[in-house]
């Protein structure tokens, strides 16, 4: 499933200056797109400052997820979007950059998060907060009637894919390491603790299981990715014959217009004779 958020800024310059001399005041925020409410998969959203400012962190855990604030110049801020522990995506990280100028400035952009096979839970979530299911081969190049479409993909929602994965197989992992280090403490030949050491093989051999079945998708996911970026290069390089072709048309077309021009003259030359 796909969701939408979108991040933005409005900035304004001040009648005169404020105490600490900013010159402009500008409220940044994240938000659903066309009302969507967001706050149904966001647990926090977390806005770091220069450390010139005080308390340079601010929390946002309800909307609206905004900051406002002063400058006398544009500044980059980092923001941290955290989501609720149903998602495996644990948060998305983006640099947004505040300029401000003698004009108002009112400005957004929508960012695309794609969340693969969510949970029946977090799936009814994404819908609240205006998520849609889509299909993967919808969102690469596609040809017809001769033409080419290309849909382009933002770089981060490819990474949040990838860093799902990830994190889950790091938090297997680790879960792994800390059940391996809990037994090695733990054996004895006690009644309960043999009980004991088979519930952790149990679970170890589950998260194990877990694990493959998430690097066989990642493995998929990776060669799926391959062949797009292949047909990618063919397409593209389509165009550039289609684009020449057009070139030397509209050079003949040139040529044949030179043509006419002149047929005219010698036509009205023989009509003044």
């Amino acid at each position: 499933m796909e969701v939408k958020i979108e991040l933005g800024h409005k900035a304004w310059k001040n009648i005169k200056p404020t105490i600490e001399s900013y010159t402009h005041d500008w409220t940044v925020f994240v938000q659903g797109v066309n009302g969507n409410e967001i706050k149904h998969i966001v647990e926090k959203v977390i806005f770091h400052l220069p450390d010139s400012y005080p308390d340079p962190n601010r929390v946002k855990d309800k909307p609206p997820y905004a900051l406002s604030e002063s400058s006398s110049q544009g500044l980059s801020i980092e923001i941290d979007v955290f989501f609720c522990p149903e998602a495996k995506l644990k948060k998305v990280h983006y640099v947004y950059d505040v300029f401000i100028g003698d004009e108002v400035v009112n400005i957004s952009w929508e960012r695309k998060l794609s969340f693969p096979n969510p949970s029946k839970e977090f799936k009814e979530k994404l819908l609240l907060a205006g998520g849609e299911i889509v299909d993967l081969l919808n969102a690469f190049p596609v040809m017809s009637d001769g033409f080419i479409k290309i849909k382009e993909e933002p770089v981060d929602e490819i990474q949040s894919v990838n860093n799902v994965d990830e994190a889950t197989i790091n938090s297997a992992v680790q879960n792994i390491d800390n059940l391996q280090f809990s037994f090695r403490n733990k054996c004895s030949t006690s009644s309960q603790e043999q009980l004991d050491f088979n519930k952790l093989l149990e679970e170890n051999k589950k998260l194990k299981e877990s694990n493959i079945e998430i690097k066989e998708k990642t493995d998929a996911q990776e060669k799926l990715m391959d062949y797009y970026k292949e047909n990618f290069s063919r397409y593209e390089a389509n165009i550039l014959n289609t684009n020449l072709g057009i070139d030397q048309l509209k050079k003949k077309l040139e040529v044949d217009e030179r043509e006419i021009t002149t047929l005219k003259l010698q036509l009205q030359m023989l009509q003044v004779k």
